[in-house]
């Protein structure tokens, strides 16, 4: 089976070393291909079938999205990332309605973005990987569960973490992705709180 391909459009060049070596920390292989404008992300394009699109939303005499839809034109299955500097909620209603899996903000999470990678892959998850081989016989149960909530409660998403933070099972998707790292880390802060005021009380008590 090929290795996954991975086109990298930045016209910032720090920010493509920086990508690229962020993804090489994955341990996974992986063919990455950069380019520096969008001229050149569609001459790639012509050259190679690409798996994963993440380019900067601002590139010269092009946007990201514009970029997305020529790449699709040639390459359908493609998915895409986009990086903006700009905090705009106009910008980011286009590029999700245009398609985007993700959507970062600069500086980029660096753990939220290679998770959205590992997960628009399916690579085997190292950055939110489930909690041990226990979890697997019961997936299918919790799983159902956890549906059955997320509809009862009218949720975007509903999460089953262990005591340590990671995801052992999951029903439905943030309407951000990007939020998911960020999201669970308060959920843990405020757990670890909660359990340092139970112990104070049973202290105290």
């Amino acid at each position: 089976m090929p290795s996954p391909r991975i086109l990298l459009v930045d016209d910032q060049r720090d920010i493509l070393r920086m990508l690229h070596a962020t993804l090489d920390t994955l341990g996974h292989k992986l063919d990455i291909f950069e380019a520096p404008s969008g001229e050149e992300a569609l001459l790639e394009v012509t050259r190679h079938r690409f798996d994963l699109l993440v380019s900067d939303y601002k590139l010269p005499g092009i946007t990201g999205v514009e970029l997305m839809k020529k790449v699709r034109a040639k390459n359908p299955d493609v998915k895409a990332i986009l990086i903006s500097a700009m905090n705009d909620r106009k910008a980011r209603d286009e590029m999700r309605e245009a398609g985007a899996i993700a959507m970062f903000d600069k500086p980029i999470p660096l753990a939220d973005f290679l998770d959205v990678v590992e997960r628009a892959l399916g690579l085997k998850r190292t950055i939110l990987p489930p909690e041990d081989e226990k979890v697997q016989a019961n997936r299918e149960t919790i799983s159902d569960l956890l549906t059955k909530l997320r509809k009862q409660v009218k949720a975007q998403a509903v999460y089953l973490l262990s005591d340590r933070g990671r995801v052992l099972e999951r029903a439905g998707d943030l309407y951000d992705s990007s939020m998911e790292v960020s999201l669970l880390s308060a959920i843990m802060a405020i757990f670890a709180s909660g359990q340092r005021v139970s112990r104070l009380v049973h202290q105290e008590g």
